[in-house]
């Protein structure tokens, strides 16, 4: 069909021109009999020309019919001229309908689009799936996360009280005093009272000790006030980042799992502990830190299959005791094997554990004791926790806090003070966790919180997933998998 004419000034009349009979000037233009003005832009039927009625110019633009024909549109006979007004010649085959359509492209099988998508679903599962350790349910449900300030400060006191219940009741009582730890805390006072009797350990004015004789209901008290300032910890390490078991500095080897070792039990009978066996308990008969345990050893093994970094090696052993222990304080310290056929073990029983574990797969850990501050209940407790030797693929290595109980690996929290750290002497290790009592004195502990500020917050749990793969990246690759899973296979 033909275009109909697009509005628009034809040719213009000058207004004193007359219109014919009957008509007459008007402010527009010029009237004509019906009273409509033609002034060279609309006639009586509304069509734009300035001829009579019914005569329309023959020039390609307006034709007889009074539909628009300026060699763009098409003719009476449905086609266009030979040539457009700008003289490009049209293809006249095209429009006549004489032509062929292009060939379709081959589809790809339809097994190729379907292997295709379902290669692209895996791959972001995977993302999603390393991203939150497993737990997808993460990525659409609120997760509490754990913040603690970035530092502390503090002042503290430990009251250890002594009571005889006989005429002739004694103690001696020995402990390690805190030092400062480089980015961990820093030990502005100690005061003891009464000051204590003795040194034990020749050049160490750090271990002390107190022994008294007590009468009948008599009781010796000892405060020691800690004024100390703590700090978060969150330290780099990662899979990527760690070395093997073969970069692990010697010196730490010797001192943490030596070929052998010699105790005293508390018959001062020598005892030989092998590749990092230490503190033999005589009321159990066997060693404390076991890594020599043949449950100990295949438990190592099965943990770590496949693993070959040190730090993976030591995260498989963490999350194995957090998944199948339980927490359940107690007053004595556990042995391995008591801990592996028990459901339940305290801060320093899991601990242990861990490191037989650790010691067994050749990696260089220990225990660290101190004390624990609660910020809900406003309390201080007895704590004990995990050290760990990571090296670094580069060279170097550090020394992480690991703390089951509380599920931190490779974090310190600023709510704690490290009073002694394990040497991997025994007989030492021994005097920490008892003292001697004799004439059925009755001893307890307790602490009381004479100030405490915080300053700052970290988020303990904004290093989960990948390394390298902030959380920031996990919309984007949704993103990216949903537009090509959605994109038309060709």
């Amino acid at each position: 069909m033909k275009a109909r004419g697009r509005k628009g000034k034809h040719s213009a009349r000058s207004g004193s021109e007359s219109t014919g009979a009957g008509s007459q000037q008007g402010p527009y233009g010029h009237a004509d009999d019906q009273g409509y003005y033609d002034d060279g832009y609309a006639d009586d039927q509304a069509y734009y020309d300035d001829q009579p009625d019914g005569e329309y110019p023959d020039d390609g633009y307006y034709e007889d019919d009074g539909y628009y024909d300026d060699g763009y549109g098409y003719e009476d006979q449905g086609y266009a001229p030979e040539t457009s007004r700008s003289g490009d010649p049209y293809d006249r085959d095209f429009l006549e309908g004489d032509y062929k359509k292009p060939k379709a492209r081959k589809r790809r099988g339809a097994w190729g689009g379907i292997l295709l998508r379902l290669a692209t679903i895996g791959v972001v599962f995977l993302v999603l799936w390393f991203y939150t350790g497993g737990d997808l349910l993460s990525l659409i449900l609120p997760q509490e996360q754990r913040v603690v300030p970035e530092s502390t400060e503090f002042v503290v006191m430990k009251q250890v009280t002594f009571t005889s219940t006989t005429p002739h009741g004694s103690f001696e009582y020995d402990m390690f005093l805190p030092v400062n730890i480089t980015n961990s805390q820093t030990i502005h006072n100690v005061a003891t009272d009464p000051p204590p009797n003795e040194y034990p350990t020749v050049g160490n004015p750090n271990h002390v000790e107190w022994n008294h004789s007590l009468g009948l209901g008599e009781q010796f008290v000892i405060n020691i006030t800690y004024t100390a300032s703590s700090k978060t910890r969150k330290f780099d390490m990662s899979s990527s980042k760690s070395g093997t078991v073969n970069d692990i500095p010697q010196d730490l080897v010797d001192t943490y799992i030596p070929d052998n070792v010699t105790e005293l039990d508390d018959s001062d009978v020598e005892v030989y502990g092998r590749n990092g066996q230490q503190y033999w308990n005589d009321d159990a008969g066997e060693w404390t830190i076991d890594p020599m345990n043949q449950e100990v050893t295949r438990l190592a093994e099965n943990l770590t299959k496949g693993k070959v970094t040190v730090y993976d090696k030591a995260k498989a052993v963490f999350d194995w005791i957090r998944s199948v222990k339980r927490y359940s304080r107690g007053d004595d310290l556990k042995t391995c094997s008591e801990i592996l056929e028990s459901k339940v073990g305290d801060c320093d029983d899991q601990s242990v554990l861990f490191i037989s574990i650790t010691r067994a797969l050749g990696i260089p850990s220990w225990l660290q004791l101190g004390i624990l501050y609660d910020p809900i209940q406003k309390i201080w407790f007895g704590h004990g926790w995990a050290q760990v030797a990571i090296p670094k693929s580069s060279g170097g290595h550090i020394v992480g806090d690991v703390d089951l109980v509380n599920d931190l690996f490779l974090v310190r929290d600023p709510y704690r003070v490290i009073e002694w750290t394990d040497n991997g002497d025994g007989d030492v290790l021994e005097e920490y966790y008892t003292w001697s009592k004799h004439g059925s004195t009755q001893d307890s502990i307790e602490y009381r919180t004479l100030a405490f500020r915080d300053h700052g917050e970290v988020n303990l749990d904004d290093d989960n997933g990948i390394p390298g793969f902030s959380s920031a990246m996990v919309a984007p690759a949704v993103l990216a998998a949903i537009f090509i899973f959605r994109k038309r296979v060709k």
